[in-house]
């Protein structure tokens, strides 16, 4: 039932219990039922009305007169006599009903019991939105790797350390101690650098190799998409299946 329904059947039902003139009419129930059919009845009906639930502008005023109606019949002296008589001394809707203590204890039984509902549901939604930090904390390293290199990119005190590319200045060979990736470094500076820092412009080294590689993977995916979209069917399954994507494969292996 979408938001549409729902609020016209809230109207229909507080329209209902509005256009009665006799208590046992707006409890929907027979004068000679036994007082737990009144009971019942009641609490069916205020879990519709109260004002909490039903959005209807007429919720409240509805939710008054169902309440007097049951504090009447649920009260063997009242009921007694509105048998006879066929009025309620209190009448009026706008005043609160003349609370029993049978009638306040089922009252709050109802809607301690209401509530007690709406909070259990509304803590599972909460669990089920909670997000899944699983993915999150195993990407952690290198989020925490990226920064620190932006950090080191940004500092004029930080001359470059390494290269992935031999050049004039970067001219001997070193490889990574976990995933063995080779690169550049300066002999004149780095035979200066202590064992931590070295350990850290390592993790530096790997997330570069790792950024290229997916640099590398992302330019080999979308050729392959763009070779399967403009070649013939025969050329584009040999291509599909043969198709180079290398660094993907290396970049998705050190991912892990």
């Amino acid at each position: 039932m979408n938001c549409s329904q729902t609020n016209i059947a809230q109207e229909k039902i507080c329209k209902k219990i509005l256009e009665q003139d006799n208590y046992y009419a707006i409890l929907g129930v027979k004068p000679a039922c036994p007082k737990e059919e009144i009971k019942k009845a009641y609490k069916k009906l205020a879990l519709q009305l109260h004002p909490d639930k039903n959005q209807s502008p007429k919720a409240d005023e509805a939710f008054k007169l169902l309440s007097k109606a049951f504090s009447c019949l649920s009260d063997e002296e009242k009921r007694k006599n509105y048998n006879l008589t066929g009025v309620d001394s209190h009448k009026d809707i706008n005043s609160s009903p003349e609370e029993s203590s049978d009638f306040d204890e089922y009252f709050q039984d109802i809607f301690s019991d209401y509530f007690s509902k709406e909070k259990t549901y509304n803590f599972q939604r909460r669990t089920q939105k909670r997000i899944n930090w699983k993915p999150i904390i195993q990407i952690l390293p290198i989020i925490i790797l990226v920064i620190f290199s932006l950090f080191s990119a940004v500092s004029p005190k930080s001359p470059q350390m390494f290269s992935l590319i031999p050049s004039q200045k970067f001219r001997v060979s070193a490889i990574t101690s976990k995933n063995h990736i080779n690169y550049w470094i300066d002999p004149d500076t780095f035979k200066e650098i202590a064992l931590q820092q070295r350990y850290n412009i390592e993790k530096l080294v790997e997330l570069n190799y790792m950024e290229n590689l997916k640099q590398e993977c992302e330019a080999q995916q979308s050729s392959k998409i763009y070779f399967s979209q403009n070649t013939n069917k025969g050329n584009n399954n040999r291509y599909l299946n043969n198709g180079n994507l290398n660094s993907c494969k290396k970049y998705y292996e050190m991912a892990r």
